[in-house]
């Protein structure tokens, strides 16, 4: 009798609760949503350009990079030609990447013709 209240228990709690990345309400008019954490590496943001100054000097390589990522890691030489334009000919470049690794966040920043590796090691 138990084990047929228990098992009657689990199925009620199983079958109440949120498949991952599907809304809900509490009934007090909230909605929620629950998720699974990154696992692996994401890159969140990442330009090349000028480091201090005007946003027009800056290019937004999010996706290249995102696209770049195998296995939950990246290799990428910061230049020209891995971006396809300058974004202000004659001024040193840098690559400035917030990322996530395992879920927690992290930046990183190269200078022009260096290579950028992810993740470095250094992650905890």
């Amino acid at each position: 009798m138990k084990k047929n209240i228990l098992l009657l228990v689990a199925i009620v709690i199983l079958t109440r609760l949120p498949v991952f990345g599907q809304s809900t309400s509490d009934g007090s008019g909230t909605n929620s949503t629950v998720s699974i954490p990154s696992i692996g590496l994401e890159i969140v943001q990442a330009t090349y350009g000028v480091k201090v100054g005007a946003r027009k000097h800056k290019l937004d390589v999010t996706k290249v990079l995102s696209e770049m990522v195998k296995d939950n890691t990246l290799e990428v030489v910061a230049s020209n030609q891995t971006f396809k334009r300058d974004p202000i000919e004659g001024t040193r470049k840098v690559l400035v990447v917030n990322y996530k690794y395992n879920g927690k966040p992290y930046k990183i920043s190269v200078d022009e013709n260096e290579t950028l590796k992810l993740p470095t090691g250094k992650e905890k």
